[in-house]
């Protein structure tokens, strides 16, 4: 208690979203209980008084019916609800015989009702860590979901494939959770692995069109919404619930950041706000898969970032600083690599004499920029360059057509030409003409020029089919051009 009246000043300082969770649940009723036990209990305290205020609010948020009819938030804080109906609340025990994977909920359930399942839980974890217990227990499906999810964030998800697929598997299986954090999570990771998952599951966090983690919770988490934000983003249409996450998860996230209030009760993180407003200014359809991880080595705190439970507490196998040193390395290894490829891709486009044709820099730049940027991966040297080097041809006719304005006529003979001209079916480029003036002439070189490039383009990298093949990607949108005049 002495320890209670020497720091309860502090709570004026610190910030609400950091309370540990239950707090506010727990911690009256401890001081009651010490209050009927004869013991000097503070209680003049402006923070004490709004900490008892903030419990009457979540408890009138809950109707005491619901509380012994559907898993709620507060099951994670029985030792803080005393006089309560045990039979009906021990329909709610997990599987594993604790209360929502709380030891501390669930050791004042065994006090009040003597369940063998509570003490099978406890004895279980007692021995388990050596005599102590974690806050909370089992993490395995969350740790499953978040390990993954860093990974990948991180560029280096490509190393520990096999872990990924199987950790992938194990969220299938495992996929019945009461909470909305989770959900999103396993939601958005089973999409994008190929896994067919009904958008239903979120009807069960919805009400009047907003979105909650827990039943009667009494404020949002930030970790919660930007999770559900992502998550929304890989929705099908027709799928009406994701639209109204996003559209309600999106709402949240920029009103806290126009606040700057991006503080979440689930963990003390590195940089939050710059997750957030990644999130939110690049949406996944538009987010480059290196450019991400650029950001978010610069976000990801590694073992610095805390958990906030009953107890700050933290999870090594999500949050360490050998993921962050094995990131760093793989991505400046990638950048050196990719530095080359801009040498050879420069070297390639001036030995083509693709400028004289109207390419500018910038447009060789950004194809080349964009290729790295989605597939970065060493080993995939030789898609990545035929992808910069197609967008380079693609933009190569594109600013001839566009500097010659061409008619739908002369577009049209382009590509006729291309196909079935002569100047194709020569091995060196041929000298035939397919009009008698000098801009067609041009169109000649442009057709011949385009060859060379596939050439040299194949002189450094194995593949097969004939030249043709490297562009026909063009030549389909450029058939529509000319017979629309687009």
């Amino acid at each position: 208690m002495l320890f209670i009246k020497e720091n309860i000043e502090k709570l004026e300082d610190e910030n609400e979203e950091h309370m540990t969770i239950g707090f506010e649940v727990a911690f009256p009723t401890l001081m009651n209980i010490a209050n009927k036990l004869g013991i000097d209990v503070p209680n003049d305290f402006p923070r004490l008084r709004r900490i008892h205020a903030k419990r009457d609010l979540k408890l009138t948020r809950i109707p005491w019916d619901m509380l012994h009819k559907v898993p709620t938030g507060l099951l994670y804080s029985l030792e803080g609800m005393p006089n309560q109906d045990w039979q009906k609340l021990l329909k709610l025990q997990s599987a594993d015989g604790s209360f929502l994977f709380s030891p501390s909920s669930t050791a004042f359930a065994l006090q009040q009702t003597k369940n063998e399942n509570c003490l099978k839980y406890l004895a279980h974890h007692i021995n388990k860590f050596n005599g102590g217990v974690p806050n909370v227990h089992p993490v395995d499906l969350f740790e499953h979901l978040w390990v993954v999810d860093r990974l990948q964030r991180l560029g280096i998800s490509r190393y520990f494939q096999p872990e990924i697929d199987e950790y992938i598997d194990y969220v299938s299986r495992n996929s019945e959770v009461q909470d909305i954090d989770d959900t999103v999570m396993g939601f958005r990771l089973l999409r994008l692995h190929g896994f067919e998952i009904s958008a239903d599951v979120f009807k069960h966090f919805e009400n009047g069109g907003e979105f909650f983690c827990f039943v009667g919770q009494s404020n949002q988490a930030v970790t919660g919404m930007y999770n559900l934000y992502r998550a929304s983003q890989v929705m099908f249409p027709g799928e009406e619930i994701l639209a109204d996450a996003r559209k309600f998860s999106a709402k949240f996230l920029q009103e806290k950041r126009a606040n700057t209030k991006i503080l979440d009760k689930w963990i003390i993180a590195k940089d939050h706000p710059g997750e957030v407003g990644y999130a939110l200014d690049v949406p996944w359809y538009a987010s480059l898969p290196r450019l991400e991880t650029r950001f978010y080595l610069e976000q990801y705190g590694g073992e610095e970032d805390a958990w906030i439970g009953k107890t700050l507490y933290r999870m090594p196998y999500v949050n360490n600083n050998d993921y962050l040193e094995l990131a760093k390395l793989d991505y400046n290894h990638c950048q050196a690599l990719h530095l080359h490829e801009w040498e050879i891709i420069q070297e390639w486009c001036r030995n083509s004499y693709l400028g004289e044709f109207g390419l500018s820099e910038r447009s060789l730049r950004q194809a080349y920029y964009i290729a790295a940027a989605s597939i970065y991966e060493p080993e995939k040297s030789g898609e990545r360059l035929a992808w910069a080097k197609t967008t380079v041809l693609v933009e190569t006719i594109v600013s001839h057509f566009d500097w010659q304005q061409l008619s739908r006529e002369r577009k049209q003979a382009f590509v006729n030409e291309f196909r079935h001209g002569s100047i194709v079916r020569d091995s060196n480029g041929g000298r035939k003409r397919f009009g008698g003036d000098s801009d067609q002439d041009c169109e000649s070189a442009l057709i011949r020029c385009t060859i060379r490039a596939r050439q040299r383009h194949l002189s450094r990298i194995e593949s097969c089919g004939n030249s043709k093949t490297f562009v026909y990607v063009v030549l389909g949108k450029f058939s529509v051009a000319a017979k629309y005049g687009n």
